[in-house]
Formats: C-alpha cells, structure tokens, sequence
C-alpha cells in the first residue's frame, strides 16, 4: 500500500514455496488476511517470490492471466519480485546454495527473463517494477585462492547484464514498462558490498556493456549507457 511517496508491501520470501500453487496459497493464507488488517479500503502490495520451477509454471497456457485475476480480485498488485534465490529458501543451508545457479550459468539469465516478462505483465501502469538478483555467484567458488577473479569471468557477467538490460528495453518498448534489474550485494557473493558493486559498475559494465548494447539496440552511446 502507498505511504506518502512509497510502497509498503509484503514479501512471500518469508514462506516456503516453490511451485506456483504454494504461491498462491501463501496467498490466500497469509497476504489476504494481512491485507484486511492493514490495507482494507486500498489496494496492498506484495513482494512476490518466484523459484525457477513457479516461473516456468507461470507461463505455461493461461496461469498468467489467472494470476492476475487473483490479484485484482483481492485488490492486490505486484510491483517487486525477488529473483536472488532460484530454488528451495526454507528449512536448508542457505549460505552457497542461495546464489545458485550464478550468472555464468545459461538458466540464471533465462530465470530472470521470465521475472522480467512475468513482472511486465502484473506491473501497474504508471508504477516502476523492480527484481532484485543475486550479486553474480558465491565468491569461495569462482574467486582464485588469492582471491583474485578472472577477466574472462567479469566479462561474461557484463555479457549477461547486456541480454538482461536487452530484454528490459524490449519489454518497455512493446509494454510501456519500467522495471529494473537490481543487483543485491551480500558478504561472500562475488559483489559483497556496494564498493565492489560500483567498481564493477565503473570498471566492467558501462566500458564493456555501453558499446555491447548500443550495437544490438542500434542505439547511440549515450542512449545505450541510459537504457543499461
């Protein structure tokens, strides 16, 4: 729900859950009666939560749209979803498999394209979407033992932030969307403070990923570096 200029919303990482019929009871269950309590005359926002297996489901023949009318029908709207863990989050250890697959995997780029097409289509007009993402893959299993990480494995994450930024300016061209890929730093990730994020930003991804988009979007440097 709106407060002043912001959003208050309820998030479903807090429930455990990874097909798409567990979401919707999580739901039913929690975020129906939290709404009541909370928001009852106004629409409630929810964080939602997919795993890989409910977004696969999600677009398979009408569920979309089903999802969708679950949320209308409860005055309910989606605004930000949390692409960071992939899989299982509840009753496991979290500390590495939470960051898989990394970004160097095929599946991870392919997860987050769906959240992006899911997102479009829940997405309030007028109202910026946002995803937050894992912050690339679990340093202890990409980072050398002096700590140091390969050119070659920075570049393919720029690689893949440039199909992610690509499917991103699609969607808003086609839909009118706004929605962002949020990198979510966090200690032993390979991006585990926001210093790192911005040397990343600063050294990697705009020299490597301005040009990269530019070329595939036909745009100039300055749109391109906009639109990343």
């Amino acid at each position: 729900m709106r407060v002043g200029r912001y959003h208050l919303t309820y998030c479903l990482n807090v429930h455990a859950g990874i097909t798409l019929a567990e979401v919707q009871q999580n739901i039913a269950e929690h975020v129906v009666p939290l709404k009541a309590r909370l928001s009852p005359d106004a629409p409630f926002g929810v964080g939602l939560r997919l795993a890989g297996k409910a977004s696969k489901e999600m677009l398979e023949g009408d569920h979309l749209k089903a999802f969708r009318k679950l949320l209308d029908a409860n005055n309910l709207y989606v605004f930000t979803m949390n692409g960071f863990p992939y899989g299982a989050f509840h009753g496991m250890s979290v500390k590495a498999d939470v960051h898989a697959p990394h970004w160097d995997d095929p599946e991870r780029l392919a997860y987050t394209k769906r959240l992006i097409t899911i997102l479009a289509d829940l997405l309030p007009d007028g109202m910026d979407g946002g995803i937050s993402t894992n912050p690339f893959g679990y340093r202890p299993l990409i980072a050398g033992k002096d700590g140091s990480v390969d050119d070659s494995v920075w570049q393919t994450y720029v690689e893949r932030l440039v199909d992610s930024a690509e499917h991103l300016a699609t969607v808003r061209q086609q839909s009118g969307k706004q929605i962002h890929l949020d990198i979510e730093p966090e200690p032993d990730g390979l991006l585990g403070n926001c210093s790192e994020l911005i040397s990343f930003y600063e050294n990697w991804l705009l020299p490597l990923g301005v040009p990269m988009l530019a070329e595939r979007l036909h745009l100039n440097g300055e749109d391109a570096r906009e639109a990343l």
